[in-house]
């Protein structure tokens, strides 16, 4: 029995170095979005906003592992989107469902507020138009990257400045900025994939660490010094290139196949739509546990939002066990093989992907 199990995990194997980074992505996210009021203790404050700094980053190592495994891809499949978007329905229905019972029922705008995933739909936007991306010549993504970066720095620099200039505001993140810059990434990804050889051997695992340490650090004394809590992750070259640092030195590690860190990794993607769902999430901090709150104030405040961390885990466990159990009967496979048919048949029309 062991024999077989070794034999099945080889067919699926998954580097269990890329997983592990998509474990870290996970944590910095969910600890970013621990509350903390104006009158909190100092240290927790500070601790706050080195967690929301983390968060910045995780959103972009999620997309940069990704986007690296598609650069190198072959052809387009509608399987990925339609994975995601089943998922993230699945997700907004179950986690609607308790908190009508928690709340003793929501209306419909509420309802459907538990849909607002902007990560999903910058994803889906990128698993769309990959192959189109990655069309281009290297030079001009070349170009893509460096004008991107400025223009990221400029965008940044005033959001720092000027919170309420109307370009600031008007960058919406779920239908503009999220979509935008995980393409971005995804091009700026291809010239890393392209010229990785030369630039790891230049760099090395010190540099790469180095580049997300001092990327970091910048970020975090920008949030400390201008009080930047409403810096976006998406418009910060500074934030990708950190991530890409963390991202190059745990690609210089040497970890091969580890089956608990891979299935750990199998269930991020629901642990984010879990503690990111608008609802259950204030009902997670400020019900369930409201000692994340009422502890602020006490050197033990960090305990909590760990131990916050591990039930957001163990409900997505349990949310995953469901759900997997779910898609296994009849009609949801039915379902699953439809609709993967459908958005295949329309996308390859419009986008002509061969």
């Amino acid at each position: 029995m062991p024999e077989r199990n070794k034999i099945e995990g080889r067919k699926k194997e998954r580097d269990s170095k890329y997983e592990l980074l998509r474990i870290i992505a996970m944590a910095a996210i969910t600890l970013n979005h621990a509350p903390v009021s104006a009158d909190a203790l100092a240290l927790n404050m500070y601790l706050r906003k080195f967690f929301f700094v983390g968060g910045k980053f995780g959103s972009y190592l999620f997309v940069i592992i990704g986007a690296w495994f598609l650069a190198g891809s072959g052809k387009w499949s509608a399987k990925g989107i339609v994975k995601i978007i089943l998922q993230t329905v699945f997700y907004g229905v179950l986690l609607d469902l308790v908190c009508m019972v928690i709340y003793g029922g929501i209306g419909i705008k509420q309802f459907l507020s538990g849909f607002n995933y902007w990560f999903c739909f910058s994803y889906v936007f990128m698993l769309l138009v990959w192959p189109l991306l990655r069309r281009i010549p290297d030079r001009k993504q070349i170009v893509i990257a460096a004008a991107g970066a400025m223009a990221g720095a400029g965008v940044t620099a005033l959001g720092y400045l000027r919170p309420d200039f109307i370009l600031i505001r008007a960058l919406s993140k779920g239908i503009i900025i999220g979509p935008l810059s995980f393409c971005y990434a995804f091009i700026v990804v291809c010239v890393l994939r392209r010229h990785w050889k030369a630039l790891n051997a230049r760099i090395k695992p010190a540099g790469w660490i180095m580049l997300y340490l001092i990327g970091y650090l910048i970020m975090f004394l920008g949030l400390v010094a201008l009080e930047g809590s409403h810096i976006r992750d998406l418009q910060s070259p500074v934030c990708l290139l950190s991530a890409i640092g963390l991202f190059g030195f745990v690609s210089n590690l040497n970890v091969g196949y580890r089956e608990r860190i891979n299935r750990i990794a199998g269930y991020m993607f629901g642990m984010y739509l879990f503690q990111t769902h608008r609802l259950f999430s204030e009902v997670l901090w400020k019900k369930i546990f409201p000692s994340a709150v009422i502890s602020e104030k006490s050197v033990l405040w960090f305990a909590g939002v760990f131990a916050v961390t591990i039930g957001i885990f163990a409900g997505t466990l349990l949310a995953e066990t469901v759900r997997r159990r779910l898609m296994g009967t009849g009609p949801a496979a039915f379902v699953n093989e439809k609709l993967t048919s459908a958005v295949d048949i329309v996308v390859r029309g419009i986008f002509r992907y061969s």
